[in-house]
């Protein structure tokens, strides 16, 4: 069988306060994730809590300072992005390493970058992509990371734009961006409608979005369906009924909307992902569905028109246009892409604030729900062996953790957010068992 890609993903620095690097590429290796040597290794460039090294724009979180013993030396070695990758060059000498870069840059807290919904509030977590100042800010990044010696960058886009409940609303769903600059962008893209058009009960987007008591529902949007199949899709789905009037009308704005946004997307991404192609580094970008996922607002077809990406890291994808476009293409064995991993380690991330205002156990409550997410992991054997016999495939990439490491990383975690390690009945509620122990 012919030898393909097989790509190790680091996503989250905290990773690296469990084990070191060359452990993690021995773990990928395992009988239990994907009997093979990573031939890539992934590490985390610009994360949701800023820059994993010293950067002109941000100081790297202070969490990745060790902590240090009673004689003031640290407890485990102080490494950050530079010493990774050294570390990935002594495991193996030709070994490819991408840079991880998460565009929402939660670390920042300016207004003035932030996305911004429908009704002009602004969501603290996630920065705007085609705001020109985040662009000139990546530029920044991609030279200080690019002249360490990396072989490409890796935009995840699974959660660039939120669509979600929102308890500042009665009803309905928090839309985005409708900033000045996505705003400017629609217009040149054709939609002229702004953002008013999404207020209220009669948002279009009641047709795909729809909050339920454990989060949001969603469709995946084609861009080639017609109005007419994308009512039948919502009705069917339960998301509207047959009896109102405006579906039709109001599918075709969302259809106008979706596509002039994915233009836009697709437009942003690549200029994201200039100052990597002027240095002759490769972009792959993460994308969590094979159509147009609507926290993304973004689809592999239109960047792929686009020209904004040299190759695409996703769970599924449409076989045949990838081979008939002959699409660069890797299977992504997590369900979603990285959207539950993200949200997993963005709970620590938010720990201060949500203790501060909520307490330990609405902390604890959450980190168990987004911790139940990662069942999505499918870095298995089997699903290694199909992707090997897949022709739309050219590899795959996986993040090799299991219930062990998952629940020392949950211990370690919550230690250092709330000061105390967790009892063994608690702990045992976030043990996962997919893909092995």
């Amino acid at each position: 069988m012919l030898d393909k890609r097989a790509i190790l993903h680091v996503p989250h620095t905290e990773m690296f306060a469990l084990k070191p690097i060359d452990a993690w590429v021995k773990t990928f290796s395992e009988d239990r994730f994907s009997r093979t040597v990573p031939t890539e290794v992934v590490l985390p460039g610009v994360g949701l809590g800023g820059p994993s090294f010293q950067s002109e724009v941000h100081p790297y979180p202070a969490y990745l300072e060790p902590p240090k013993d009673a004689g003031g030396k640290y407890t485990r070695p102080f490494n950050l992005l530079p010493d990774w990758i050294q570390q990935c060059r002594a495991t193996k000498q030709d070994m490819v390493i991408w840079a991880f870069m998460n565009p929402v840059y939660a670390f920042l807290a300016g207004d003035h970058t932030r996305v911004v919904d429908q009704h002009g509030i602004t969501l603290d977590n996630n920065m705007c992509i085609a705001n020109q100042l985040i662009q000139r800010m990546t530029d920044v990044f991609i030279d200080e990371i690019a002249a360490m010696g990396v072989d490409g960058f890796v935009f995840d886009l699974t959660d660039i734009y939120p669509q979600s409940g929102s308890n500042m609303l009665a009803k309905g769903t928090q839309n985005t961006c409708f900033c000045p600059f996505c705003l400017d962008a629609l217009e040149s893209e054709g939609f002229h409608e702004g953002a008013e058009l999404f207020v209220g009960a009669t948002n279009p987007f009641r047709l795909v979005l729809r909050v339920d008591s454990d989060g949001i529902a969603h469709i995946p949007i084609d861009l080639d369906w017609p109005a007419a199949h994308l009512v039948k899709m919502s009705i069917a789905r339960g998301f509207v009924t047959d009896g109102d009037e405006k579906l039709q009308q109001d599918a075709e704005t969302l259809m106008s909307y979706v596509r002039a946004r994915s233009r836009v997307v697709a437009q942003a991404i690549r200029r994201l992902g200039q100052r990597a192609r002027e240095q002759q580094k490769r972009v792959a970008v993460i994308l969590g569905d094979a159509q147009l996922d609507l926290t993304t607002m973004g689809e592999m077809k239109t960047i792929q028109r686009y020209e904004a990406a040299d190759e695409f890291w996703a769970p599924q994808v449409d076989r045949k246009y990838v081979l008939q476009q002959k699409v660069n293409v890797c299977a992504y064995l997590w369900a979603r892409g990285t959207y539950s991993v993200n949200a997993f380690f963005e709970t620590f991330e938010q720990a201060d604030t949500i203790l501060a205002l909520q307490g330990v156990n609405v902390f604890l409550e959450r980190l168990l729900a987004r911790s139940k997410r990662l069942l999505g992991n499918s870095l298995t054997p089997g699903n290694v062996f199909s992707v090997k016999m897949a022709d739309e495939f050219q590899g795959f990439v996986g993040i090799p953790l299991g219930q062990t490491d998952h629940a020392e990383l949950v211990n370690i975690l919550s230690k250092r957010a709330t000061g105390q390690i967790l009892p063994p009945e608690v702990l045992e509620a976030f043990r996962i068992t997919n893909p092995g122990g």
